[in-house]
């Protein structure tokens, strides 16, 4: 930001104020910590997700191999949640 701006427009409508080396320094550390914390919990997500066996629904099945009806997504988020022991959670 330029200078005129900042002592103009900025600092009179306490929309930005001046912060010291060490403010910065703080700053900065606490986004690092906080991506790694995300990408923790991505890394355990994942882990997660490949524990889940791969769902398998039942249907009946007709001339070359096509299942009569659809599978829903609601079958499937069901099966999901049988096989996980009920640890999948669904938000829409």
């Amino acid at each position: 930001v330029t200078p005129g701006y900042f002592n103009n427009f900025l600092r009179p409508k306490h929309l930005a104020k001046i912060i010291s080396d060490e403010e910065v320094e703080e700053k900065v550390a606490k986004e690092k910590e906080e991506a790694e914390a995300i990408k923790q919990d991505a890394i355990n997500l994942g882990e997660a997700i490949k524990a889940l066996s791969k769902p398998v629904l039942k249907r009946k099945v007709g001339s070359g191999n096509r299942i009569f009806g659809a599978v829903t997504n609601k079958q499937i988020i069901d099966e999901l949640k049988k096989s996980s022991g009920g640890k999948v959670v669904v938000s829409s």
